[in-house]
């Protein structure tokens, strides 16, 4: 007799709605894809457990079908995932937890920066004037930035700029990717901190006073964790920044700030502020619009030299002719 007859397959037992018993699938007298179909409601971390069963569950539990399903699961509401694991160049099981753990990086390539449009706002702190003058604090659209290779950005309402990664800052260092660093007329911005937004993969570009994201930012009032009191947001304060702040606002060169007269890199000297060495090029008439912080307001309202003793000040509201946030 045909041994691939009926009468020489293995007995399936079925539950009453003729559905193969758990048994069935357990001992592996069922097609796999009845225990695919199982896992399919199972987390990442449960599924792989159920290698341990046996040798056909183990078989199940790291085939190509059940990880392209989980897949598509956990890549369903990102905004970001990879094309490397997308494509299916990598067995789906890798793609899997390859894309988990890329999901924590915060290297930022130059391709990835360049490829975004990044949603931006002004956070409150950098002061009234520039919450006014603020799309996002007016319940409207974020603004958007736009980063190119060759180092330029572009934002409608701000104008160009330049960009680069930098290694270092102060109190703060990073493999490249990780601190960016912006800037407009020669002048640098306190340094901005790459991260990732866990609920969708998402990147987020902040410093004291700016706050970006690789992805549209909900409208003002929507999404908490992207306020100024979220946890996203607090992540980078005034108190991250204050000494980049202090610096900016008086006018001095940031660490690996590249100096406008002579293309090196400038260096200020760190300490005691009385002993600040000021390294900048720029013209000390020149422009150049005060920011602040939450930590207070500047003691002499007509002295816009950019803190007072223990605060960063907020933004100059009389003068918007001069540096927008980075």
């Amino acid at each position: 007799m045909d041994p691939t007859s009926p009468s020489k397959r293995p007995r399936v037992e079925e539950d009453g709605g003729g559905f193969p018993s758990f048994g069935s699938i357990l001992h592996g007298d069922y097609a796999a894809t009845h225990l695919e179909d199982i896992f399919s409601f199972l987390t990442g971390s449960e599924a792989i457990e159920g290698r341990k069963v046996s040798t056909f569950w183990r078989s199940v539990a790291t085939s190509a079908p059940v990880w392209k399903t989980k897949c598509f699961q956990l890549w369903a509401d990102k905004v970001y995932v990879p094309k490397k694991f997308t494509e299916e160049s990598m067995p789906w099981l890798d793609a899997y937890w390859e894309s988990l753990k890329d999901s924590k990086r915060i290297c930022l390539t130059t391709e990835e920066l360049c490829s975004f449009e990044w949603s931006s706002r002004m956070k409150g702190c950098a002061g009234p004037s520039w919450q006014a003058s603020d799309p996002w604090w007016k319940g409207q659209k974020a603004s958007v930035r736009k980063y190119s290779p060759d180092g330029t950005t572009h934002q409608a309402d701000r104008g160009p700029g330049a960009w680069r990664f930098i290694r270092q800052t102060i109190g703060h260092d990073g493999p490249v990717g990780s601190l960016v660093r912006h800037s407009r007329a020669g002048h640098d911005f306190p340094t901005h901190f790459a991260s990732r937004w866990s609920k969708n993969w998402g990147w987020i570009l902040q410093n004291c006073w700016g706050f970006s994201a690789s992805f549209p930012l909900p409208v003002k009032g929507l999404e908490p964790d992207l306020e100024d009191d979220g946890e996203v947001c607090q992540r980078v304060t005034v108190n991250t920044c204050q000494e980049e702040a202090m610096l900016f606002n008086m006018g001095v060169i940031l660490p690996e700030q590249v100096e406008p007269n002579f293309g090196h890199v400038g260096r200020a000297i760190m300490g005691d502020f009385d002993d600040v060495s000021i390294a900048s090029s720029a013209d000390p008439e020149d422009d150049h619009s005060v920011f602040g912080g939450s930590v207070g307001q500047d003691e002499d309202e007509d002295d816009h030299t950019g803190f007072s003793e223990g605060s960063v000040g907020q933004a100059d509201e009389d003068d918007h002719t001069g540096f927008s946030e980075g």
